[in-house]
């Protein structure tokens, strides 16, 4: 990737001791990155497992969290199949599968999906409503996510593929699902606040959540077990999330939380 194209804040990961430092008493896992060529690439995509891990190898990331553009762009069927083939034998890049409700019989249904996921080692799904044309809502997706919510599997989905009234619809009929909230901007405060509030296994991904003392908010309020780092690496480099973790003004051990023990608590995996 030419060097050019890391933004000017993701440098000062290099230039910084002070970042260097508080990153050197963190274990860092990505919870959101994409492998796989976008339909419409741009330069400085990383889209092979080989250069995911490199850039990894640059920052202090331990593991990370994977789905396949294919899944979201094609279909989930084609994508996930991509994810297993390109991460097949690799320990360090955890796969996440692209699902969809089981109506039209295009996908497995609940049950069958809940032993696939556990033959193919999968601990977390993605769902993209919008762009596969569905409501998440408990009439169209509820024994799915019935199924989930039982079984403890969290629900990673994209802020833009959401309704908010759909989303506090969910969250409302399925008290115990974990849902976490990916590519979150910085414009959704009003809107996920209140959500935050009320519902205590909605959790945030905060790659692109670069607002002036953002994180501190949300850690004085909600408590810092709701927040995973994410960098959106595959698309974005992780430089920006991860000097926000570093410089920001919260404990040494709320930024262990964030930086991987909160997501390692959310897949069931041993740090």
């Amino acid at each position: 990737m030419n060097e050019s194209n890391i933004l000017p804040v993701s440098q000062a990961i290099f230039q910084s001791s002070k970042v260097l430092d508080e990153l050197e008493n963190l274990r860092i896992y990505d919870a959101s990155v994409a492998i796989g060529t976008q339909m419409v690439p741009f330069e400085g995509d990383l889209s092979l497992p080989a250069d995911i891990l490199q850039r990894m190898d640059r920052y202090p990331i331990r593991k990370a969290v994977c789905f396949h553009h294919a899944a979201i762009e094609n279909h989930p069927n084609l994508g996930n199949r991509l994810l297993m083939e390109q991460l097949s034998g690799e320990k360090r890049l955890l796969p996440q599968w692209v699902i969809l409700p089981d109506s039209t019989r295009e996908f497995p249904d609940p049950e069958d999906l809940a032993v696939l996921l556990k033959q193919n080692g999968v601990r977390s799904v993605r769902m993209a409503p919008r762009t596969h044309s569905y409501p998440l809502t408990p009439w169209c997706c509820g024994t799915l996510l019935e199924l989930l919510e039982r079984y403890g599997i969290p629900i990673f989905i994209s802020v833009a593929e959401i309704e908010w009234n759909d989303l506090a619809m969910v969250l409302t009929a399925f008290p115990e699902l974990k849902i976490v909230l990916t590519d979150t901007g910085y414009r959704i405060g009003r809107k996920v606040y209140p959500l935050l509030y009320q519902f205590e296994n909605l959790f945030m991904e905060f790659s692109d959540y670069v607002i002036h003392w953002g994180l501190e908010d949300l850690c004085e309020r909600f408590g810092p077990e709701r927040f995973v780092y994410g960098s959106g690496l595959g698309r974005w480099d992780p430089g920006t999330p991860l000097t926000i973790l570093a410089l920001a003004d919260i404990s040494t051990e709320a930024k262990r939380l964030i930086a991987g023990e909160n997501l390692c608590r959310l897949l069931g995996l041993e740090e």
